[in-house]
């Protein structure tokens, strides 16, 4: 004896309960975390003159866990811990490619203006310019 055809509506020969749908549940997001986590080292990093250029490498990780944080909860309800994770990764990573510049070319030009470097520069320029 043949079953007759499911009508639209209603359940076929598979379970459709709640129970097998995914579901938010109560954990954490660890790729989201770790992304987060090492967001917040690089932004740490890259603020430190000639050596912040490694907060692009660590930013781009962190990037990386950060988008998987999001990727692999998307259906599941914790998806905000890589939403931050990433954001904070792609804020270090973008400072980290600028800012050892700036603060390493303040700093040199710092220590070149106490050590009176400039000064016998300048004085140097005008006595070319006064010949």
């Amino acid at each position: 004896m043949s079953m007759p055809p499911p009508q639209y509506g209603q359940q076929s020969g598979y379970n459709q309960s709640p129970a097998t749908q995914p579901q938010p549940s109560g954990g954490i997001n660890g790729m989201g975390l770790t992304g987060l986590i090492i967001g917040i080292v690089a932004l740490a990093v890259c603020w430190i003159p000639w050596i912040g250029f490694v907060g692009v490498l660590i930013g781009f990780v962190g990037l990386v866990f950060g988008i998987l944080g999001i990727a692999l909860d998307k259906y599941r309800g914790r998806r905000m811990l890589g939403i931050i994770g990433t954001a904070v990764s792609g804020v270090a990573f973008i400072l980290a490619m600028f800012l050892p510049v700036i603060t390493s070319i303040w700093w040199t030009w710092n220590w070149l203006e106490q050590s009176g470097t400039i000064d016998s520069f300048e004085t140097l320029i005008e006595q070319e310019y006064e010949t």
